[in-house]
């Protein structure tokens, strides 16, 4: 299993805590000649204790023919966003419209965790150099 972890993990930027909104901008370098096997992980941010989830645009290049990514978090039972989307296979912009659960402010967090893309199924083919850029927007209670 490989991780690849978005710049914001690569220097331990903590979440930002203070009021609404609060963002996490940040970029994941996928390297040339990559295929994405089952259960590889991209950690895209750490959440903030007292935080939900209240926005995604994660933008995906093509990652392989026959991915498919999960969106969840790090906790002991994690919330999982979303199961299995597809919009690795030919590139797209994932967002709240792709949840599982809609209509819902979700988890507030009340222990520190990190949000990560999971590849649910393997790649299949080999990609890179890719960017996936992604905004993420956090609320406070």
């Amino acid at each position: 299993m490989a991780t690849f972890n978005s710049n914001l993990i690569a220097t331990n930027t903590p979440a930002k805590m203070g009021v609404y909104p609060l963002c996490a901008q940040g970029n994941v370098a996928v390297p040339a000649s990559t295929t994405f096997a089952l259960n590889d992980t991209i950690p895209l941010c750490n959440i903030g204790i007292g935080t939900y989830l209240a926005g995604v645009a994660i933008d995906v290049p093509i990652l392989g023919t026959t991915i498919t990514l999960t969106l969840r978090d790090t906790q002991g039972t994690p919330v999982t966003y979303i199961t299995a989307t597809n919009k690795g296979q030919a590139g797209g912009i994932i967002t709240m419209a792709d949840f599982n659960v809609r209509g819902s402010t979700g988890t507030v967090y009340t222990v520190p965790s990190v949000l990560q893309l999971v590849a649910a199924a393997a790649g299949g083919s080999a990609v890179g150099p890719v960017t996936i850029n992604f905004i993420l927007t956090w609320a406070s209670i």
